[in-house]
């Protein structure tokens, strides 16, 4: 008798205390932390349809980017039979670090250049 008084006791202050079961009846959580979890369940949910849809629209425009750079390489190598693919790729490679570097470059001058002013 005296058992059962002291766990109506126990619930009715664990149920004071914010702590309740939840829709499931699996875990004892407040309803606070329950909501927390259901937003952050929806928001990863979120993120990752987002990134579906993104990838189904830009896919295939970069495919097609891709295989248009492939065509013009290998025309240009065909065109100029003097050039290896070898050397292609490393010239190439040199360019392209080149001009990010005078990006690069660009955009920390343009910084300097908004810190003075």
């Amino acid at each position: 008798m005296r058992r059962n008084e002291d766990r109506r006791r126990d619930r009715k202050e664990a149920m004071s205390s914010g702590i309740a079961a939840d829709w499931t009846g699996l875990f004892k959580m407040k309803k606070s932390n329950f909501r927390l979890l259901l937003l952050i369940a929806f928001y990863g949910l979120f993120l990752i349809l987002g990134a579906a849809i993104f990838s189904a629209i830009e896919s295939p425009l970069e495919v097609a980017e891709v295989k248009n750079m492939r065509d013009r390489k290998n025309h240009f190598l065909r065109t100029h039979s003097c050039i290896t693919g070898k050397w292609f790729e490393v010239h190439h490679q040199q360019v392209v670090s080149l001009l990010l570097g005078t990006a690069l470059q660009n955009d920390r001058n343009s910084i300097n250049l908004l810190t003075v002013l």
